[in-house]
């Protein structure tokens, strides 16, 4: 398969990289991919000019139900993340619901935990992936 854009990870929030990271956009975009931003928080709004998708809320679950995004941020939905961790199997469809009802255009929810909670699928994977196809639809 062909590599059709770039994840950028660890993405600065600060409007004074906004430079920085609109450079690296153009490369991306004269080459005909799309660019992937991962702050992990929510980015100065200039970030979402800069973005095909950004990533503005990566951590635990805990900490995902107290997250509040700014009133501006439902305006760019198809295009925003989330990436929640350490969210156990009775709390999968409370996420994913948070998730829609805050405007994520997508989600990424997992019962592991730092230090990597990448390393592996979440042990819902198949129930996750078919609640997610049930709120598409």
């Amino acid at each position: 398969y062909g590599i059709n854009g770039i994840f950028f990870d660890e993405v600065s929030t600060s409007t004074s990289d906004l430079p920085y990271y609109t450079q690296l956009r153009d490369h991306v975009k004269a080459n005909g991919g799309i660019v992937v931003l991962n702050p992990g928080t929510v980015p100065d709004e200039k970030y979402m000019q800069v973005g095909d998708f950004v990533c503005v809320f990566e951590g635990s679950h805990t900490d995902f139900l107290s997250f509040s995004p700014p009133s501006w941020l439902p305006n760019y939905a198809p295009q925003t993340y989330h990436i929640v961790y350490d969210v156990s199997n009775s709390s999968l469809s409370q996420t994913l619901s948070r998730s829609l009802s805050l405007h994520g255009g997508m989600v990424y929810v997992t019962d592991l935990n730092l230090p990597n909670p990448y390393d592996n699928l979440p042990s819902y994977w198949r129930v996750e992936v078919n609640e997610v196809r049930n709120c598409t639809k």
